[in-house]
């Protein structure tokens, strides 16, 4: 092999057999160390040289000895060129950060693997991404250098349950801009955003017949989502007079809500004119059949009664029966709400000649409305009571 000045020559020779001895050494080279086995019998130890030889002029690296022409050996030889003395300087992204002193050459300092691994986190949808939880580093940061920013964020802010995408982010103060490491992120795909709950509110829950269907209307906060409506478990808003349960649930993938309520479309309230025209024929009116005091439908009831109870003049009322329970004897009725011209009281006597005023209890203010009259029972002969409704004109 060639060589060149100021190079350092290696080699080195062994032998299957301790016996023989290495005689001149040709190129210079100087025998530096001897080393053998110990068996007891020559012939089976080995035996080895090191050489050395330093040569100041460029020539070919080889040497050799005198040995024995039976002699069994192997040998070996390297070359090491010096380095020009320039000056080392130092390579690389995080080169900044270090002084080189009192050597010569060139020195390359690699950046610092780093991965940052987002963990999972769980949260009630607010709109947006933000995740809780610190991402993890793999390795530690050099000695001395921290993080600007290390948090993560949901790729969107979306509802989902257990595959949520969660990102993880990250700046370093090491003094040269974060250029001493190489980053590596790494997503968690287990993150959870579970619906809010939402303000459901069902309002026009009263209203008046007129033929018409009757829809509720709702609100919610926050405003303008979207809600599901049913009407006794139909779709469909009623449009017949009477009480409907009404059910509303929010449809949207973000918020859960829900409400319910009774909708009632109520009979409209007719004053004594319009409810005679509503049963009665110009022609029955005009023979007096419409009359306040006269009885059409024969069931004792007259129809200003049957006016002031809501009742139907053209058809039998059953009589109302008054009922004995833990509060006393009592008398339940009914009837539409604000009728004008009309006046309601209750009386009691346990005689039928003595009569005293009993207050009146509203149950339910419908419509139509219920009201309820109770004598306690006391005072006098508990077992011997009558009640009565009085309806008068005003």
């Amino acid at each position: 092999m060639t060589s060149q000045a100021d190079e350092l020559w290696v080699g080195g020779i062994g032998y299957n057999s301790s016996s023989p001895t290495m005689g001149t050494i040709r190129n210079g080279f100087s025998a530096v160390a001897s080393a053998q086995s110990s068996n007891s019998s020559s012939s089976r130890n080995a035996k080895c040289y090191a050489l050395e030889c330093i040569v100041s002029a460029s020539g070919a690296a080889s040497t050799g000895g005198t040995l024995s022409a039976t002699a069994q050996w192997a040998g070996a030889l390297a070359t090491f060129r010096s380095v020009p003395s320039t000056a080392l300087v130092l390579t690389g992204k995080a080169a900044g950060n270090y002084t080189l002193n009192g050597a010569a050459g060139a020195v390359e300092i690699r950046p610092l693997p780093l991965t940052v691994t987002a963990v999972s986190a769980n949260k009630t949808y607010d709109g947006t991404t933000l995740a809780a939880g610190t991402p993890t580093l793999s390795p530690a940061l050099a000695t001395g250098d921290t993080t600007g920013i290390l948090r993560q964020a949901f790729q969107d802010s979306a509802v989902g349950l257990g595959n949520k995408v969660i990102i993880p982010s990250i700046t370093i103060n090491d003094g040269n801009g974060g250029a001493n490491y190489v980053v590596t992120l790494v997503n968690n795909n287990t993150g959870t955003i579970s619906p809010a709950a939402a303000l459901l509110t069902i309002d026009s829950l009263t209203q008046t017949y007129d033929g018409s269907p009757k829809a509720v209307s709702v609100s919610t906060v926050p405003a303008g989502l979207a809600v599901s409506i049913s009407y006794d478990n139909s779709a469909t808003p009623p449009s017949q007079p009477g009480s409907y349960a009404v059910a509303a649930t929010i449809i949207d993938p973000d918020y859960v809500g829900a409400a319910t309520g009774a909708l009632v479309i109520a009979n409209p309230v007719l004053d004594w004119t319009a409810w005679c025209d509503s049963h009665f024929t110009p022609l029955e009116q005009s023979a007096g059949l419409a009359d306040p005091d006269v009885d059409a439908d024969g069931d004792s009831l007259s129809n200003f009664v049957e006016y002031a109870m809501g009742t139907d003049p053209r058809a039998l009322t059953p009589p109302m029966v008054a009922q004995r329970d833990v509060d006393g004897l009592s008398l339940t009725f009914s009837h539409p709400a604000n009728l004008p011209g009309v006046g309601y009281a209750a009386e009691s006597s346990p005689d039928l000649q003595i009569w005293t005023p009993v207050p009146l209890e509203l149950l339910d203010s419908g419509p139509p409305e219920v009201w309820r009259a109770c004598d306690p029972l006391t005072s006098g002969d508990p077992s011997r009571r009558f009640l009565r409704l009085l309806i008068e004109r005003k």
